[in-house]
C-alpha cells in the first residue's frame, strides 16, 4: 500500500501497484514509513501510560481488600495492619 496524507490531514491509502494513481490529487503527500508506521500504530497518551502503570497495582490492592474481610470478621487485628500496610505501600506506587 502506498499511503498519502492531503491538505486536510486525511489519508487515503492506495494499491503499491499504482492501479489507483488516478485518485492521487494535487494536495495529497505520499507518506514516509515512520510516518505511516505512527499513523497506523499512534503513541500512547498519557492517560493510557497511566492505565497501563495502574491497573496491575489496582488488581493486587483489589485482591488484598478481600483478604482484609475474615481479619475483620474474626477481630485479627494484626493480619489486618500487615494488609492495611500492604495497600498503602502499593497505593503509594499510582500514578
Amino acid at each position: 500500500m502506498k499511503y498519502f496524507r492531503d491538505s486536510k490531514n486525511e489519508v487515503s491509502a492506495l494499491r503499491a501497484d499504482g492501479s489507483q494513481d488516478s485518485y492521487i490529487k494535487p494536495d495529497m503527500v505520499l507518506m514516509s514509513a515512520a510516518e505511516v508506521e505512527v499513523h497506523i500504530n499512534p503513541p500512547l497518551t498519557a492517560a493510557q501510560i497511566i492505565e497501563q502503570h495502574n491497573a496491575p497495582i489496582l488488581a493486587q490492592m483489589d485482591a488484598l481488600d478481600i483478604k482484609r474481610i475474615r481479619p475483620i470478621a474474626e477481630g485479627d487485628t494484626a493480619y489486618l495492619a500487615t494488609l492495611n500496610s500492604k495497600i498503602l505501600a502499593l497505593r503509594a506506587t499510582l500514578k
